[in-house]
């Protein structure tokens, strides 16, 4: 299993907008008349912005996953106003920007991870974490941090069984996460 970087030539965007919307659905679908028409817009994000934080998780040569992960700070509110392809996507980015951890200097953040349906249940999404967090202890990182949705609590469980532990709650406008932390 690698990381690579998003490369937009190289790695299928159908697929990778697939995952994205996989991730969060339940906002999509709260302001997308379908899930066409989300794709279609995060597709369209894909292709006409650098993605320096989006890693496609390869197995065999094949895309089983995403990740995204800031190191040391997440996007500034003004980062996200000047790279929106369309006004549901950034209500998203809005949204998440008021509920999402904080990140600090010597903490990487998994801003987001998915696992391709059908490699789901295999121990993957295990695996990359304990891989992001076995990498930021060998680069003297302090914390590795992520958020769960309130609607997600398997993930959540997940989360902690991995050794996270929450530190904080964020909620706005009925959308809500858990703030987990990694001690290294």
């Amino acid at each position: 299993m690698n990381f690579e970087k998003f490369d937009s030539k190289e790695h299928s965007v159908n697929q990778v907008a697939g995952l994205i919307y996989d991730i969060d659905h339940w906002t999509f679908d709260s302001l997308y008349k379908n899930k066409e028409s989300a794709l279609k817009d995060i597709s369209r994000d894909l292709l006409n912005h650098d993605h320096d934080d989006l890693y496609v998780i390869v197995c065999k040569g094949e895309i089983i996953g995403i990740i995204v992960l800031w190191i040391n700070k997440r996007p500034s509110f003004i980062q996200y106003l000047k790279e929106f392809t369309s006004f549901k996507l950034l209500a998203i980015d809005i949204l998440d920007y008021f509920v999402i951890s904080d990140v600090n200097e010597d903490e990487i953040y998994i801003a987001e991870l998915g696992i391709s349906t059908k490699c789901r249940g295999k121990g993957i999404g295990s695996k990359v974490i304990s891989k992001v967090i076995e990498k930021a202890s060998e680069d003297n990182f302090k914390k590795v941090k992520l958020d769960a949705d309130f609607r997600n609590a398997g993930a959540k469980r997940l989360y902690e069984k991995l050794g996270f532990k929450v530190f904080n709650k964020k909620e706005i406008f009925k959308r809500g996460m858990y703030n987990l932390e990694y001690d290294l």
